[in-house]
């Protein structure tokens, strides 16, 4: 897509934003790739974290990288926070809140 001309990388945009729409993760973290880049579209960094952090609610583990690193150099004072503390975050959440059995044997949170 990125040695091609201008035609072929719309066509291509629409082609993964088509897949997106039906919920592909690869996709999806393709299409957020071209908004970082400005293949195709114009370059947005905003655009490209929406469907990074698209990808990775999908469980795109690329994505979650990728959206590690474009968070590491912001401030979080902001209310961003990097993947590592939404990770460390719901570990303390897990720990607090231990899971127990149901009556009908289920595991479930209290």
């Amino acid at each position: 897509m990125y040695q091609h001309g201008e035609t072929e990388d719309k066509e291509a945009i629409m082609l993964l934003e088509r897949a997106a729409a039906r919920g592909d993760p690869p996709a999806i973290r393709k299409l957020a790739e071209c908004y970082e880049v400005g293949a195709g579209v114009e370059q947005s960094i905003k655009q490209a974290k929406k469907y990074y952090k698209l990808a990775a609610s999908m469980g795109d583990r690329q994505a979650k990288e990728t959206l590690s690193v474009l968070y590491e150099g912001e401030d979080h004072s902001a209310g961003f926070t990097s993947a590592a503390d939404v990770s460390e975050k719901r570990q303390r959440q897990k720990k607090t809140k231990p899971w127990t059995r149901g009556n009908r044997g289920r595991y479930r949170r209290p």
